[in-house]
């Protein structure tokens, strides 16, 4: 093994994100509290009741390597000095990095190097790691999975030779069932074997070390005033909640407001977002959280708090909008209707949801002809029917709002629209939640 790969097992080493049930434990305990906590709100019952399964990834398969706490375990980060104390878990550091190392001598590895790797990789990490430290993975996949979707459909990889190439990199009979699920492999191979040659770079190393200094110690929430530290926070909330490192996440600090309240708090809880977020918000809903600015995101989740989250919203109006509609939260130009949210855009283009609204609008201020709701020509694997539809079709370019990004069943649709927009040789504009307040930077090529 050569000296750079040694080096950076050593520095590795220092930071290694090991498996631990100790904070896994402790946060669960919260789900028996009396008053619902702000972050789980969402996975569990307001009044007690059965303990919902809260989301973890799949682990791989056994003897791949340890769990981390992007595995879907939580974690402990252990310092050298801690390390050197614990010789299972420099057992299991060291038994990663190696086979990390041999399935950089695989074929797969080879595959995806040719045309899925960009030498900017290693400065992606390199930021991500800066702001994100122990959490980087699911920020830095976020920032290349787009690129490596549009590579997987321009390449149109063939998926019977790719699942071979899988299953002898990881000596299984691993299954690839479709392009998404490719593209996820892909993705993953990319971090892994990224962290190893980063690694060997000094400032790599050294911010690692330096986050994890900072974020081990304790502090206190910004919400509650509860004392905790970052590196405890499950990794599902710390992403969910777009990285924000001030609260601990378990604050008791959920209402339960009567309906006649929540004519004021509802709108309240609008006015502080400065945006109509939709039902599915919540302060570890990514697709939420990234349009929050740090400065307001403390203002925002008081006000959700006080609301009472909006499933206990949804429980006394009977849906989000309705409650929006009925406290007065609502622009004039949006209807609740028996079949839900009618958003009326200048132009007259019926929308389905407030996003959809603004983003057609702008296309309106800035005289961009459009077209609502175009069908994608029928293809036979992602759209058989024929009936699949964009949101909006510019001259020959197709624009598509993935507002519900972060969720793991929306993003395989995504996948797949993307998918078939490469199989046809169809321009695609992908917008995202966090593009909705800077809209002309993916639709300034319009103009």
């Amino acid at each position: 093994m050569d000296g750079s790969l040694d080096f950076a097992i050593r520095e590795y080493e220092s930071v290694m994100i090991v498996v631990s049930f100790r904070q896994d434990l402790a946060y669960k305990q919260t789900f028996y509290r009396r008053r619902p906590i702000i972050a789980l709100e969402i996975f569990c019952p307001p009044s007690g009741g059965q303990r919902q399964r809260s989301p973890t990834a799949s682990a791989r398969p056994p003897g791949s390597y340890p769990n981390t706490a992007d595995g879907g375990l939580w974690q402990s980060c252990l310092t050298k000095k801690e390390l050197l104390q614990d010789e299972q878990a420099e057992g299991e550091t060291e038994t990663w990095l190696r086979y990390l190392q041999e399935k950089r001598e695989s074929e797969l590895h080879n595959f995806v190097t040719c045309q899925f790797v960009d030498a900017a990789d290693v400065d992606t990490l390199l930021s991500v790691v800066l702001e994100h430290g122990v959490f980087a993975r699911r920020f830095f996949e976020k920032e290349i999975r787009d690129r490596v979707r549009r590579r997987v459909n321009h390449n149109s990889i063939d998926l019977v030779k790719f699942q071979e190439l899988v299953a002898l990199a990881f000596d299984d009979n691993c299954k690839i069932f479709n392009r998404s699920e490719a593209i996820s492999v892909i993705v993953d191979h990319i971090f892994e074997q990224t962290i190893l040659l980063a690694l060997a770079c000094a400032q790599i190393s050294q911010g690692l070390d330096d986050w994890f200094d900072e974020q081990q110690k304790p502090k206190s929430c910004i919400v509650c005033d509860e004392t905790f530290r970052l590196i405890d926070v499950p990794y599902w909330v710390y992403f969910g909640s777009n990285g924000f490192k001030a609260c601990c996440f378990q604050c008791p600090i959920v209402e339960r407001p009567k309906k006649s309240e929540l004519k004021q708090l509802v709108p309240a809880f609008v006015a502080s977002c400065g945006f109509i977020p939709n039902s599915s918000a919540g302060p570890i809903t990514y697709s939420f959280t990234s349009r929050l600015s740090p400065e307001t995101w403390t203002k925002v989740i008081l006000a959700y708090g006080r609301m009472g989250s909006i499933p206990h919203v949804v429980k006394k109006f009977g849906s989000w909008f309705e409650a929006l509609a009925q406290t007065g939260a609502l622009p004039n130009d949006v209807l609740v209707t028996k079949r839900g949210v009618r958003c009326v855009a200048h132009d007259g283009h019926v929308c389905h949801s407030l996003d959809e609204q603004l983003i057609d609008n702008w296309l309106s201020v800035h005289e961009v002809p459009h077209d609502r709701e175009p069908l994608y020509p029928a293809h036979q694997s992602y759209n058989t029917s024929g009936r699949r539809r964009a949101d909006w079709l510019v001259h020959d370019v197709f624009i598509e709002y993935f507002g519900l990004v972060g969720n793991a069943e929306y993003d395989e649709k995504v996948d797949e629209k993307i998918s078939l927009a490469g199989d046809l040789g169809i321009d695609l504009i992908a917008i995202y939640p966090s593009d909705i307040d800077n809209l002309e930077h993916v639709l300034g090529v319009l103009i």
